[in-house]
C-alpha cells in the first residue's frame, strides 16, 4: 500500500512537472522546469515523513479524488499547447491577436492546475502531524540550499538555445 501511495503522488507530481515544463511550457507548479516549488514540494517529501498506514489511506483518498480532475485539465492543456503550436508553425501568417485567445486559454489552464496542485497539497498537509511538518521543512531548507549550492557551482540556466 505504501509503495502504490508514493507511486500515484510521484506520477501526479511528475506528471505535473512534464507538462509544464516542456519548451513553451513554464510556470504552474513548477516554474519553468527547474523542480517543485511552493506548495508542490510537499507530495516529493512525503517518502521521507514516515507516514502511518492511516494516513497513507488519506492521501492515497486525497489523491483519487482529484485525479480525474487533473486529467481533464492536463489533456486541455496538451490540446491547447499544440493548437498553438500548430499555428504558430504553419506557413500561414499569423500575428499576436491571431493566437490571443489561445495563449489565453492556455494560462488558464496553467492556473487551474497550480490552483489544484496547491489544494492537494493543502489537503494533503491537513494529514500530517507537527513534527512531520517541521521535518518536511527542514527538508525543504535543504533541498533550497542543495539548489544555491549548484547554482554557484555552474550558474543559472540559459534563457536561450545553446550557443
Amino acid at each position: 500500500m505504501r509503495r502504490l501511495t508514493a507511486a500515484m503522488i510521484l506520477a501526479t507530481i511528475l506528471s505535473t512537472g512534464t507538462a509544464l515544463a516542456r519548451p513553451g511550457g513554464g510556470g504552474g507548479p513548477f516554474g519553468g522546469g527547474g523542480g517543485p516549488d511552493g506548495g508542490m514540494m510537499l507530495p516529493l517529501l512525503l517518502g521521507k515523513l514516515d507516514l502511518t498506514d492511516a494516513q497513507h489511506q488519506q492521501v492515497h483518498a486525497i489523491l483519487t479524488a482529484h485525479r480525474a480532475t487533473f486529467q481533464s485539465v492536463f489533456s486541455q492543456l496538451r490540446d491547447a499547447q499544440q493548437a498553438l503550436e500548430t499555428k504558430l508553425l504553419s506557413t500561414d501568417p499569423v500575428q499576436l491577436a491571431d493566437v490571443a485567445p489561445q495563449i489565453q486559454r492556455i494560462a488558464d489552464l496553467r492556473k487551474q492546475i497550480l490552483e489544484q496542485g496547491v489544494a492537494i497539497a493543502l489537503e494533503v498537509r491537513g494529514v500530517l502531524t507537527p513534527q512531520q511538518l517541521a521535518h518536511a521543512a527542514d527538508l525543504h531548507t535543504q533541498i533550497a540550499a542543495l539548489r544555491t549550492q549548484m547554482r554557484a557551482l555552474v550558474g543559472e540556466p540559459p534563457m536561450g538555445p545553446p550557443e
